[in-house]
């Protein structure tokens, strides 16, 4: 859940960004906070709201983004249809799977942490911001959970997405790539000029313009945290003389760029800085040049001990020394590069890691089997076993699974270690909808030898 609502306001040079107050928070919270607003900010996602800086201002933390941040889900939810539905699913899923590949989890999501940009775009916001405050480390399962939940929300009665919610149980790749298969027929997926159409931005909510210098200090990088949360607003004015700093341009595009990691965002206020002073003009001379310096110097006098003799230099060697011994060096390195590549290839397979290139591959499939499958429950998918038989010998095998409606998932490369005599590959063939339905899976086995197998597959939903 949001832990509150952007409002809009002016820099100083008067160009509008976002603002959001964050609860009250002591300093190891706050500390905490920081930490996580500055991972996610170098990342530097394009599915997050581009976060310029982290202030404080009357005792509280601010967040402040580039530009002012368009509605959230929540607000547009009555507005939506499956197919603006769905493009915000595929938008904030994908930047979840990012998310979650550089160790970061949201934390707290749902249609009110989901916003709307001007462009279209569904962003995250708040990315790990209420896990940080409440000192808990938020999980990539707890994610897709969510994600899963906010498609059964915003999804309606509408069969697909709720197929596509009950896909994400089984993981968020997966409720992702049974999105990609049937949200292609929704109408509107994937127009982004139908997403942006549905924001009407809300009467922005003043924050105050006229807030002293000392309330305004960065809380970005963490060295900064203690010196916000020494700020009182009660300190006399003859002591308010802390430096400010301007909210550094955004480039006019619709996801304004990060600022840079020590630049800090000032709300506007009044001016109180002393003038520049400007520099003293430069005078010429009579004779109209430039002089500079402290004019000519006195010639040093020629020092009275003697140097020492010249150390000595080895003779130069020849060309063709010089080309021998660079080509022995190039040839000594090639040689332990290739026995390395040699050593990596054999072992590989024992290793557990794929070998797409089949080299030094001791496998050798004697056997391919497809189970049968009948699914009963309405709107799930069917999990289609094959089971491969190997001589035991650690290698790498390609294949392929094909269905009866067409789909293909490509080539796909198994990895056996040694003593493995089977190996069982899964293929997921999902099923919405009432009604029956009958087909095949096919396993191909594309290398080190050509063998295929199939299996009936049914679907029986009353």
């Amino acid at each position: 859940m949001s832990i509150g609502r952007w409002q809009e306001t002016s820099t100083a040079d008067g160009r509008k960004v976002g603002a959001l107050a964050l609860p009250q928070q002591d300093r190891e919270q706050l500390t905490r906070v920081v930490a996580t607003v500055n991972s996610v900010r170098k990342l530097a996602l394009p599915g997050v709201v581009p976060i310029a800086d982290l202030v404080g201002h009357s005792g509280r933390a601010w967040l402040i983004s580039g530009a002012p941040v368009g509605p959230s889900v929540a607000e547009l939810e009555t507005r939506l249809t499956p197919g603006t539905a769905a493009t915000v699913l595929s938008d904030t899923g994908q930047t979840l799977i990012r998310l979650h590949q550089a160790g970061l989890a949201h934390g707290a999501l749902d249609a009110s942490t989901v916003v709307v940009s001007p462009a279209g775009v569904a962003l995250l916001s708040e990315v790990g911001v209420a896990a940080a405050a409440a000192g808990r480390q938020p999980t990539a399962a707890e994610d897709a959970a969510a994600w899963a939940d906010l498609a059964r929300r915003i999804g309606g009665s509408d069969q697909t997405l709720q197929v596509v919610a009950a896909a994400a149980a089984a993981g968020l790749e997966t409720g992702l790539r049974v999105l990609a298969a049937h949200a292609s027929a929704l109408p509107g997926f994937g127009d982004r000029t139908a997403l942006a159409g549905l924001p009407k931005q809300p009467e922005p909510i003043a924050v105050p313009l006229d807030i002293p210098p000392p309330e305004s200090t960065t809380l970005l990088p963490g060295a900064a945290t203690e010196a916000a949360m020494q700020a009182a607003p009660q300190q006399p004015a003859a002591q308010q003389t802390a430096p400010r700093q301007a909210v550094p341009q955004q480039p006019a595009v619709s996801q304004p760029a990060v600022p840079q990691e020590h630049l800090a965002t000032q709300m506007a206020r009044r001016t109180t800085e002393p003038p520049v002073p400007q520099p003293t003009p430069v005078e010429r001379s009579g004779d109209g040049v430039l002089r500079f310096g402290q004019g000519p110097v006195a010639t040093p006098a020629t020092p009275s001990w003697t140097p020492p003799p010249a150390a000595y230099r080895p003779p130069k060697k020849s060309v063709f020394k010089r080309v021998s011994g660079l080509i022995g060096s190039l040839f000594s390195v090639l040689l332990v590069l290739g026995i390395v590549y040699v050593l990596l290839l054999r072992f590989l397979p024992e290793l557990g890691i794929p070998n797409p290139m089949g080299l030094f591959s001791s496998t050798q499939i004697t056997g391919v089997t497809v189970q049968k499958v009948a699914v009963t429950t309405c709107n799930t998918q069917a999990d289609v076993v094959g089971t491969v038989v190997t001589n035991g010998e650690p290698g790498t095998f390609a294949y392929e699974w094909v269905d009866s409606d067409g789909h293909r998932s490509g080539r796909l490369d198994q990895s056996v270690r040694k003593g493995e005599g089977s190996v069982q590959v899964h293929y997921y063939w999902g099923f919405s909808g009432k009604g029956s339905h009958k087909g095949t899976a096919t396993l191909n086995i594309l290398s080190p030898v050509q063998l295929t197998a199939n299996a009936e597959v049914t679907y029986s939903c009353k």
